[in-house]
C-alpha cells in the first residue's frame, strides 16, 4: 500500500497554538513508497498516521511551514532518501532546516542546521538545475552561514550566495526571496571598509562590489517586501536598511507595523520581537 503525506493545514492539533482554529485546505502529496512501513516512520519521527477509509492510502501530518521545524525535518528526513528525485521534499527540508538556522540558540547549532539546509538545497539542484526555489534556498543557507562566520570563510560563503541569488533572479527577476538576498549583499558590500573590500575582491567578490550601490540595495529590498508582503523578514530588513541610511521615520513606521502584527509561526515571533527591540533602541 502506498502511503501519503498530508501537509497539515487543517490539523488544529499542530496549528492552533499560533493560528487559533485554522481553516485552510490541506494538500496531499504522494511521498512514501510501499516498502517504507508505517511503523518505521512512526518510530523515527514521532508522527502519527491519519487513518482513512478501508482500502485507501494512509496519510501523514506534516506541520505548516515553520510551525514545528524539528518535527517536519524528522518526518522529511525519514522519507527523502526513498524519494531522491522528489524536489518538493528537498525544498521543504531546506526551508525547515533554514528556519532552525535562525531559531537555534547557539551559533554551533545554527551552523549545523544551515548545513543540513544547504545539503537539501543542493539535492534540489541535482535533480533540477533550473529550479528557482533551489537556487534561492541555496543562496539563503549560504548567506545565513556567512552571518555566523568571519574572514575568508565568510567572504567565500557570501560569494557563492551572491552567485546563487543571481541565478534565481535570472530565472525570476521578481522573486521576493532572491531580491532579499541580493539586497542584503549589496548593502553589506557598501559597508565594507577598505581592507575588507580589498580582501573580498581578491577572493572573487568583485562582481558584487562593482555592482553594489545604496540605490541597488534599496531597490532589491523593496522588491522583496512588495513581492512577499506576508514575510516579515523582508520588511524587517528594509526597515533596518532605511534606519542605517538615516531615514528614521520611514524605517520606524515599518517597524511599528511589524511589531503590531500577530505571529503566524515561530519565525514571525522572532522577527516581531526583533522589530520591537529596534524600536526600543536595543540591538536586534
Amino acid at each position: 500500500m502506498r502511503s501519503r503525506v498530508l501537509i497539515a493545514a487543517s490539523a488544529s492539533l499542530l496549528v492552533a497554538p499560533l493560528h487559533g482554529a485554522a481553516q485552510v485546505a490541506s494538500t496531499r502529496v504522494d511521498i512514501v513508497p510501499p516498502h517504507l512501513s508505517t511503523m518505521r516512520v512512526a518510530a523515527t519521527t514521532g508522527a502519527l498516521p491519519l487513518p482513512g477509509p478501508a482500502g485507501t492510502p494512509s496519510s501523514w501530518m506534516i506541520p505548516l511551514p515553520y510551525v514545528d521545524p524539528e518535527l517536519s525535518l524528522r518526518i522529511l528526513d525519514s522519507i527523502r532518501a526513498d524519494r531522491p528525485e522528489d524536489v518538493s521534499l528537498h525544498l521543504a527540508a531546506a526551508r525547515e532546516a533554514s528556519a532552525l538556522g535562525v531559531l537555534e540558540p547557539t551559533s554551533e547549532a545554527r551552523v549545523a542546521a544551515l548545513r543540513r539546509a544547504e545539503a537539501a538545497a543542493r539535492s534540489v539542484l541535482a535533480v533540477d538545475s533550473l529550479s528557482v526555489e533551489g537556487h534561492y534556498w541555496l543562496a539563503v543557507t549560504l548567506g545565513l552561514q556567512a552571518d555566523e562566520e568571519g574572514g575568508r570563510t565568510k567572504i567565500g560563503l557570501a560569494r557563492e550566495s551572491y552567485a546563487e541569488a543571481g541565478r534565481a533572479l535570472a530565472l525570476d527577476p521578481l522573486h521576493g526571496g532572491a531580491n532579499h538576498v541580493m539586497g542584503r549583499l549589496h548593502a553589506g558590500a557598501k559597508r565594507l571598509n577598505l581592507v575588507s573590500r580589498m580582501l573580498a575582491r581578491g577572493l572573487g567578490l568583485g562582481g558584487v562590489l562593482d555592482q553594489a550601490s545604496w540605490e541597488s540595495a534599496e531597490h532589491h529590498l523593496r522588491a522583496a517586501a512588495e513581492a512577499d508582503d506576508g514575510r516579515l523578514v523582508h520588511h524587517l530588513e528594509l526597515a533596518r536598511f532605511l534606519l542605517s541610511r538615516g531615514r528614521t521615520d520611514e524605517g520606524r513606521a515599518i517597524l511599528r507595523d511589524i511589531a503590531g502584527r500577530s505571529p503566524r509561526h515561530r519565525l514571525d515571533a522572532v522577527y516581531i520581537e526583533r522589530a520591537a527591540g529596534v524600536l526600543a533602541g536595543s540591538t536586534p
